[in-house]
């Protein structure tokens, strides 16, 4: 009876959870770490890592999944014709044609692909002068663009009309749109500036009584 009862006590001290992962000596055992699943990581330079997705997430990439491989790369970069806001192709990766401002075509090369003509025209400005620039060039040096296609020659820009404009006590014979521009003060249509008109005149203090004693 005693063997039986000391034979329960052994089974059942070897199937209890808390007690069956312990070694003799009480330790527990040895379990091997849980290894995030890994895969291909693509990044906007083309390049491919193997990493965690929580890795790829962490350093800016696109998981594409466990066990994806990187050899061949999956990423799909590849060169393709960039049109350049001039109007120039270059072959770029994508990324590299969005950070210069073009537009990517992608399934073609400059070979094969024209972008066309710059989308040029007449800029006109505030002295009445034209050149034939793009349409951010033209806005960048406060122009007035006309439209792609149009030309300067002839002339299309008005003459505006001159006048005096005074930018500290420096007068400078030009149009109203340009003494703006130049944070002038513009004096009117067809003044002049001779004399200066932005000297101001000298002023004196005096009493009343020395003013009627000089007129008198």
């Amino acid at each position: 009876m005693r063997c039986l009862l000391l034979s329960l006590a052994i089974l059942a001290v070897a199937c209890s959870p808390a007690l069956a992962g312990r070694h003799a000596n009480g330790a527990m055992n040895d379990r091997p770490p849980v290894i995030p699943e890994e895969g291909a990581c693509c990044f906007q330079d083309c390049r491919c890592l193997v990493l965690s997705g929580a890795a790829c997430d962490s350093m800016g990439g696109w998981f594409l999944g466990p066990d994806v491989p990187c050899d061949p790369n999956p990423c799909g970069c590849f060169v393709g014709a960039c049109c350049l806001p001039g109007g120039a192709c270059v072959n770029l990766l994508e990324y590299e044609c969005n950070d210069a401002g073009g537009t990517w075509i992608g399934n073609e090369t400059c070979e094969s692909f024209d972008c066309g003509p710059p989308p040029m025209g007449a800029c006109c400005f505030c002295d009445g002068s034209c050149q034939w620039l793009l349409q951010d060039d033209c806005a960048a040096q406060h122009g007035t663009f006309l439209g792609v296609g149009t030309y300067c020659n002839p002339n299309p820009c008005p003459l505006p009309l001159l006048g005096a404009c005074c930018i500290g006590q420096t007068c400078v014979f030009t149009s109203e749109a340009c003494c703006t521009l130049q944070s002038g003060d513009y004096q009117g249509d067809d003044t002049r500036c001779d004399p200066n008109p932005c000297i101001p005149n000298p002023t004196q203090s005096a009493t009343w009584g020395r003013i009627k004693a000089t007129y008198r």
